[in-house]
C-alpha cells in the first residue's frame, strides 16, 4: 500500500473470514493504463462531492460514469463520517448500482462477448483551486478524505491475497498543497463476478465538499473489466446465484464463454 492511501491494514483490522474470495492486486499506479489484456466492459460507475440538494447529484452511471452521457443519478448529500452501503449487479448486459434504496442502471445494446472477471477502483480528493457558482473561488479542504471498499463478491466475504477483511479498497486525502490525491488499482478475481457490496465513506475536517459544490473533485469510480489468458470457473456457490437469476442468465454465461 502507498503510504498516501488514507486507509491501512492496522486501521482496517487483521481479522479473516472463515471463508473469502481471494482477489488478486494486478496493479496500483493511478496513471497508468489498464494492464495488458483487460478489456473494459463498457460501464463505469461514479460517485462524488456533488452539490447541495438537487444542483447537482452525486452518484451516476454510464459508459463514462457521471458525464453528460449517464444513463441513471442519485441525489444524496453526503454526511461527514458516514459508512454508506452500495450494492452492483451484471448480468452480461445490464449493469445496475443500487443506494440507499435508490437503483441506477445502464444496459449494453446486446449481451456482452466478454466475462466480468476484474475491477479498477479509482479515488480522488482533488485540492486545487475552482469557481463554485454564486460561491466564488473555493477549494477543498486539506484532510478530506473518501474511501470506497468492496466486502463481499458474489455473496461471499472478499480480501485481497493477504486474507486481511476490507482490503479490496482505494482511499484518498486532500493534500495541503493545491494537487490532486489520485489512486486506482485493478484486481482480478478467481471466478466470474455477478454481484458486489461495499462501502463508501467521505470525511472532512470542517468544510462539507458538497456545499461548496466541489463535483467531481472528491470522487470514486468502480469500472469492470474482462482480463485475457485466464479461464475464469465459478465456485459452487457462484454457480448457485447464477441459478437465481434463472434459465436467461446461465444460458447467456455459457453464450459468452462459447464466443470466448
Amino acid at each position: 500500500m502507498s503510504a498516501a492511501l488514507g486507509v491501512t491494514a492496522g486501521t482496517l483490522g487483521f481479522a479473516i473470514p472463515a471463508f473469502a474470495v481471494q482477489l488478486k492486486l494486478v496493479q496500483d499506479d493511478p496513471y497508468a493504463p489498464a494492464p495488458g489484456g483487460w478489456v473494459d466492459l463498457g460501464w463505469k460507475v461514479e460517485g462524488r462531492a456533488g452539490a447541495p440538494f438537487r444542483e447537482d447529484y452525486e452518484f451516476a452511471i454510464g459508459p463514462n460514469g457521471a458525464q453528460a452521457n449517464n444513463t441513471g443519478q442519485i441525489y444524496r448529500d453526503w454526511n461527514d463520517g458516514e459508512i454508506v452501503d452500495w450494492s452492483f449487479n451484471w448480468d452480461g448486459q445490464i449493469a445496475k448500482f443500487t443506494v440507499g434504496g435508490e437503483e441506477i442502471l445502464y444496459s449494453l445494446l446486446n449481451p456482452s462477448p466478454n466475462i466480468f472477471n476484474g475491477f479498477s477502483l479509482l479515488t480522488n480528493v482533488d485540492t486545487r483551486s475552482y469557481d463554485a457558482p454564486a460561491l466564488g473561488t473555493r477549494r477543498v479542504e486539506a484532510g478530506t478524505q473518501i474511501d470506497f471498499i468492496v466486502k463481499t463478491l458474489n455473496g461471499e466475504d472478499v480480501t485481497d491475497t493477504s486474507g486481511v477483511v476490507d482490503s479490496v479498497f482505494s482511499s484518498s486525502i486532500g493534500q495541503v498543497a493545491e494537487a490532486q490525491s489520485l489512486n486506482k488499482k485493478f484486481f482480478s478475481s478467481p471466478e466470474e463476478i455477478t454481484s458486489l457490496t461495499g462501502t463508501v465513506k467521505m470525511n472532512w475536517p470542517s468544510i462539507n465538499p458538497n456545499e461548496i459544490k466541489a463535483r467531481s473533485r472528491v470522487t470514486f469510480q468502480i469500472q469492470g473489466y474482462d482480463f485475457a489468458g485466464e479461464t475464469s470457473i465459478p465456485e459452487p456457490t457462484s454457480v448457485l446465484s447464477l441459478l437465481a437469476f434463472g434459465a436467461f442468465g446461465v444460458g447467456s454465461l455459457m453464450k459468452r464463454r462459447s464466443i470466448r
